[in-house]
C-alpha cells in the first residue's frame, strides 16, 4: 500500500524479485537469483491517496525455515518529484494449519461417503444389463467415479511435495467432473425436448 497525495494515479512499473534460502547449516542458498529472477509487469492504480494491494510473488512450498527476499521496483523512481509517498506496506499471507487439516479430514470423509455411494450404486444395478440402463443411470455411473476424483485424492500431496503436479491434477479433476456434468445436463434437457415433440 503505498500513500500519495493525487486523488487518482495510474503508473506501470516492473518488479524484479530474488529469494535466497537459509538452511541449516546458516548457508545461504539461492532459490530464484538474479539471472533467472521473477520479473513481472504491474500497474499501480491509486485513490484518494490509497494505493491497490498487488501480489508480489507466491511460495507454494516452503524448502528452508528462513528467506531473504529481494524486490525491486523499476519505473518508480522519479515518482517522488510529483507524489509524496508515505510508505510502502507488505503484507505475509500463511497457510492456517488448523484450517488445512480441517480442509484434509473434510475432502477424506467426501471422498469415502462418495466411493461408499458409487459401490452401493454399482451393487443395486448388478442385476441389469447395461444395455437396460435408462440414460439417467449411466450418467450417474459416470458422475459418481468422476465426483470421487472432484474431491482430490491427492489433495494432501500439495502440502508434502514440492511440486507443480498436485495443482494440475486437481485443476484437472475439477474441470472433467464439471464437463462431464454440464454433458450431462444437456443430454437430459435435450431428451425432454424430444419428449416434448413427440407428444
Amino acid at each position: 500500500m503505498i500513500a500519495v497525495r493525487d486523488e487518482r494515479f495510474n503508473k506501470p512499473f516492473h518488479i524484479a524479485v530474488t529469494i535466497h534460502g537459509v538452511s541449516d547449516q546458516n548457508k545461504i542458498v539461492v532459490v530464484l537469483g538474479s539471472q533467472h529472477n521473477h520479473n513481472r509487469t504491474r500497474e499501480l492504480h491509486c485513490f484518494n491517496s490509497i494505493c491497490e494491494e498487488f501480489t508480489i510473488l507466491h511460495l507454494g512450498f516452503l524448502d528452508y525455515a528462513h528467506y531473504i527476499i529481494t524486490v525491486n521496483f523499476y519505473g518508480l523512481e522519479r515518482i517522488e518529484e510529483n507524489y509524496n509517498v508515505k510508505d510502502v506496506v507488505f503484507y505475509f499471507k500463511t497457510y492456517n494449519p488448523s484450517f488445512t487439516k480441517i480442509e484434509i479430514w473434510f475432502r477424506c470423509i467426501f471422498i469415502v461417503l462418495t466411493f461408499a455411494t458409487s459401490c452401493w450404486f454399482a451393487y443395486s444395478l448388478r442385476f441389469f444389463y447395461f444395455f437396460d440402463w435408462s440414460i439417467e443411470q449411466k450418467w450417474i455411473s459416470v458422475l459418481l467415479p468422476l465426483l470421487v476424483l472432484y474431491n482430490d485424492p491427492v489433495f494432501p500431496l500439495s502440502f508434502l511435495v514440492n511440486s507443480w503436479v498436485p495443482g494440475m491434477l486437481d485443476a484437472m479433476f475439477q474441470a472433467t467432473f464439471l464437463c462431464a456434468l454440464l454433458l450431462f445436463w444437456l443430454c437430459i434437457y435435450h431428451g425432454i425436448r424430444q419428449v416434448h415433440l413427440i407428444t
